[in-house]
């Protein structure tokens, strides 16, 4: 993995997308929401990059959590889990790891701070 230097220029809405779970008897066919994080990179071989996330949630068990607790540094508060506005999240900075093998995979983000 190759870490670099990064600001967040932009949140997309991608707007809802039908996601098919399979589970034992069949599948379930839901609505999500989707949105992506765009990254501008400093110093590295591509200049923009973006992560797709499956889900506007904020709650502990998604990817979305994860990666913003991870660029803000801190865990979130209960209210904050609940009233946070992603567009807070456009002009940070951090790092931003990418794999080495395919340079268009967003691995992990790192606070400035660690």
């Amino acid at each position: 993995m190759e870490k670099y230097l990064a600001t967040c220029i932009n949140v997309l809405d991608l707007g809802n997308n039908l996601v098919f779970n399979n589970i034992y008897d069949g599948h379930i066919e839901e609505l999500g929401r989707r949105i992506a994080i765009v990254w501008e990179l400093h110093d590295a071989p591509i200049r923009v990059i973006s992560k797709e996330y499956s889900s506007m949630s904020i709650e502990k068990s998604t990817a979305l959590h994860n990666d913003l607790t991870a660029l803000r540094g801190k865990p979130f508060t209960f209210k904050e889990r609940h009233c946070f506005n992603l567009d807070k999240v456009i002009g940070k900075v951090c790092y931003i790891t990418i794999d080495k093998l395919n340079p268009t995979i967003v691995t992990g983000i790192l606070s400035l701070n660690k």
